[in-house]
């Protein structure tokens, strides 16, 4: 299970141009469906992940 979870953190940073997991915390995201819900229902803002870089 770690080592799956492991390849796929890599593929991600590969994906996204990111060197290093510091590097990785920089790149902005998209969240929306159930987790963008979760986070609506609770006041929790997360316009701020979306502008990261």
């Amino acid at each position: 299970m770690l080592l799956e979870w492991k390849s796929e953190l890599k593929s991600v940073m590969s994906l996204l141009g990111a060197k290093t997991v510091p590097e990785l915390t920089q790149k902005s995201l998209l969240i929306q469906g159930e987790l963008h819900q979760f986070a609506a229902l609770r006041h929790v803002n997360i316009d701020h992940l979306a502008n990261r870089t």
